[in-house]
């Protein structure tokens, strides 16, 4: 009976705290909605810049409650601080705190948060539209900056990255690739002048979430380790003329990720003589001029993903045909 007392008692005193802290935890985010660049938050590989200029007096301090979905990368005057957030799921996310004291200074401050969205499930995040949302604020000398969204926050899609990157495996979300020539405007300056960027948007869904909690697991130190030594530098091999293309099919889900499709592919190759081309080339079935499927051959066993085979071209115009049943949601020719 004592035993059933004592548990009893736990019970409705972790009721409690658990009441307590939960109610807490919302109040960072009362005034704070959820924004991105449109209503809705769709699209994958989707990267997006949220920045706030913001002008304080002396001694400034503050701290800034955030969130995003699937992640993000938070600056304070173009110095990185960290990433995240913990992994959570929809019904249960866990916000981030950061005192950015040390970070301000008198004159002018600004903030930049880069904020990623997958579009498709991960083993790290469920498939689930793109989110931001921020609270919390600043002081100094007595002049005050409000982080809550949508304030005067505006947002910034970068162009660079590379929305149709492979997802090569069940586990991860698609490659990251940038060409970082497609976004040629400074965003993490105090210089950047951001007339032509974009008032956030209040997302149309402000109840797609569960109830915000404080994160459970400390943050990554972001400690720096130098390389002790370099192995070595090299050069791409030119010797070769590459020819490529991208079909991509759904991975949203595992299921669609996991099942084969099968495509097809053709082309023309002009030759001027007669002549037989060795040519690496990928998984597939080839043809030339209604031949085939072509037997390939092995030039180097160490390369497994390159398959060498012999096209043999007439004078004239070849007609070049592939049919290939596509893994990973993607057939990167």
């Amino acid at each position: 009976m004592f035993r059933i007392y004592i548990i009893t008692l736990f019970i409705i005193f972790a009721g409690l705290s658990s009441c307590r802290q939960q109610e807490n935890s919302q109040d960072v985010f009362h005034n704070s909605k959820f924004i991105w660049d449109n209503e809705t938050g769709t699209g994958r590989q989707v990267y997006l810049v949220f920045r706030k200029d913001f002008e304080l007096g002396d001694s400034p301090s503050g701290k800034i409650h955030l969130f995003a979905w699937s992640r993000y990368h938070l600056n304070v005057n173009g110095v990185f601080l960290n990433f995240g957030p913990a992994r959570s799921y929809p019904d249960s996310p866990q916000y981030d705190t950061y005192d950015i004291s040390s970070y301000l200074k008198k004159g002018h401050n600004f903030i930049t948060v880069e904020v990623y969205n997958n579009g498709v499930y991960t083993y790290q995040v469920p498939e689930h539209n793109g989110l931001f949302i921020a609270g919390g604020n600043a002081e100094g000398g007595g002049e005050n900056a409000g982080f809550s969204t949508p304030g005067d926050w505006k947002v910034l899609r970068l162009q660079g990255y590379d929305k149709t990157s492979p997802k090569m495996t069940f586990a991860t979300g698609p490659l990251e690739s940038y060409d970082a020539r497609k976004d040629t405007a400074e965003w993490n300056s105090a210089e950047t002048n951001t007339a032509g960027w974009a008032n956030a948007v209040v997302m149309s869904n402000q109840d797609q979430l569960g109830p915000f909690k404080a994160r459970t697991i400390p943050h990554l130190t972001q400690d720096e380790y130098v390389p002790e030594t370099c192995e070595g530098i090299y050069t791409l091999r030119n010797d070769e003329d590459i020819y490529s293309f991208r079909v991509q099919s759904s991975d949203s889900t595992r299921g669609a990720w996991n099942t084969n499709k099968i495509a097809f592919a053709w082309t023309y190759i002009y030759s001027p003589r007669n002549q037989a081309v060795n040519t690496g080339l990928w998984w597939g079935d080839y043809y030339v001029n209604g031949q085939g499927p072509l037997q390939k051959f092995t030039t180097d066993p160490d390369k497994f993903y390159r398959r060498d085979y012999t096209l043999k071209l007439h004078k004239g115009w070849n007609y070049f045909f592939v049919r290939y049943g596509i893994v990973w949601a993607s057939w990167d020719y």
